[in-house]
């Protein structure tokens, strides 16, 4: 089931299953970032107020917003 990043459980992992509605700029660079579809990520924790959230993807760390995180569609691994 695709939720989005977004509406992880902080410590869950997920799949990036796809994209939705994201500008050519952003798409470019998370895709640089190693974020590609098929990346197994997982929610580290948040700042005091939700956002921005901080995931965990191949070896390196990185502090997504929120409105950027409802764009990232992903599958929780069980």
């Amino acid at each position: 089931m695709a939720i989005k990043l977004s509406e992880l459980a902080m410590g869950q992992h997920a799949k990036i299953i796809s994209y939705q509605d994201i500008s050519p700029g952003h798409r470019k660079k998370l895709l640089a970032m190693g974020l590609l579809p098929q990346t197994l990520i997982q929610y580290v924790r948040a700042a005091p107020f939700g956002d921005p959230m901080q995931i965990k993807a191949s070896n390196i760390n990185i502090a997504l917003r929120k409105p950027l995180a409802d764009k990232i569609m992903v599958e929780v691994n069980q």
